[in-house]
């Protein structure tokens, strides 16, 4: 297989491993605090009264598991047998990273979520793909 067709594979790999790790978190921090009975997500305004009522501990966790699938994608873009790796890592955390402030664009979330994504999920990526770039040297026959 080319280069550029494993890089694509891998790139597309950790889109959806990041994809699924949003929707675990997503769906873990929605357990721990719903919204209140009888608001409806698709009006807008209901949505953002419920959202405003909220406690920042639902925002705290929403932005870490963000920054955990930026981490999860990136790093298994990099550990793949991809060259250069860490361009492929990077790639899946810039992906991550538009998609999420496309979210914050779409839904009412506070402000500080603006700056704390931008701030941890290439944080998050970065270290992800720099770890899953270092190749262990196999060892020597004796």
């Amino acid at each position: 297989m080319p280069p550029a067709d494993r890089n694509v594979l891998a790139c597309v790999a950790g889109v959806l491993l990041s994809v699924v790790t949003v929707r675990i978190t997503d769906k873990i921090v929605h357990r721990l605090y719903p919204l209140p009975p009888g608001v409806d997500p698709k009006d807008p305004a209901a949505l953002s009264a419920a959202i405003s009522g909220m406690p920042t501990m639902t925002f705290v966790l929403l932005v870490l598991g963000w920054a955990l699938a930026a981490a999860v994608g990136a790093y298994a873009a990099a550990r793949l047998p991809t060259r250069p790796p860490m361009a492929c890592g990077l790639t899946v955390g810039g992906i991550l990273l538009l998609a999420t402030l496309a979210n914050l664009r779409m839904l009412p979330h506070p402000t500080w979520m603006w700056g704390a994504a931008i701030i941890l999920l290439p944080l998050a990526g970065w270290l992800a793909a720099k770890k899953g770039s270092q190749r262990v040297a196999p060892a020597a026959a004796a």
